[in-house]
């Protein structure tokens, strides 16, 4: 693995030994801080992609710098390494991941490209709720996103 995608995996599994009441084990909380502190907060070599690179990631890969960015925000803002232990900043934050996507025409189906842009969008839900099943979705919140995501889903359930 990489620097990053070890850093990416071993903070989810600290989130979980946080989440069932665990303590953390030290090595590897040592070794996130340890990482994280080594980036310096350069998005590009944490989730591969500098805040102006962020322009040239197709939908795919914003899926991916989306979810990875908002694993290292939640785990510096939930203090996941400590009261006031954390090791740096990022350079940007979900925030502006999202500012990015918006930016961008939603690829309505069944034009190419249309899939990746959806299940971006899936991403984006799962986001705004914490990836938790137990918080309520609220329509009002973005009601473009829920419109976008049902005339996908329709479209499919005609195919």
């Amino acid at each position: 693995l990489s620097p990053s995608d070890w850093l990416l995996e071993a903070l989810g599994q600290l989130w979980w030994q946080a989440e069932l009441g665990m303590s953390p084990e030290a090595w590897l909380l040592e070794g996130c801080r340890e990482e994280l502190a080594a980036s310096g907060g350069a998005m590009e070599d944490l989730v591969g992609y500098s805040s102006e690179g962020l322009r040239q990631a197709q939908y795919g890969e914003l899926c991916d710098v989306l979810t990875q960015t908002w694993n290292l925000e939640r785990s510096l803002v939930c203090g996941l390494f400590g009261e006031g232990a954390s090791p740096t900043s990022l350079e940007y934050g979900t925030e502006r991941v999202l500012k990015e996507i918006l930016s961008r025409p939603l690829v309505e189906p069944p034009l190419s490209g249309f899939y990746d842009c959806f299940y971006l969008m899936t991403h984006i839900v799962y986001v705004l709720n914490c990836f938790n099943g137990a918080l309520p979705n609220i329509r009002t919140d973005c009601p473009w996103l829920y419109a976008y995501l049902e005339r996908c889903l329709t479209f499919w359930l005609r195919e």
